[in-house]
């Protein structure tokens, strides 16, 4: 019971690294003009 929030929290940071890894992925596909290094 005790891990409650702790599961939830990582479940959020789990969450947040798909967002950036998504966007990240949008931009470098369809990155026009913008190139990554």
């Amino acid at each position: 019971e005790r891990d409650g929030p702790y599961l939830l929290l990582r479940g959020l940071v789990r969450l947040l690294n798909y967002e950036v890894t998504q966007e990240l992925l949008k931009q470098a596909k369809g990155g026009r003009g913008r190139s990554f290094g």
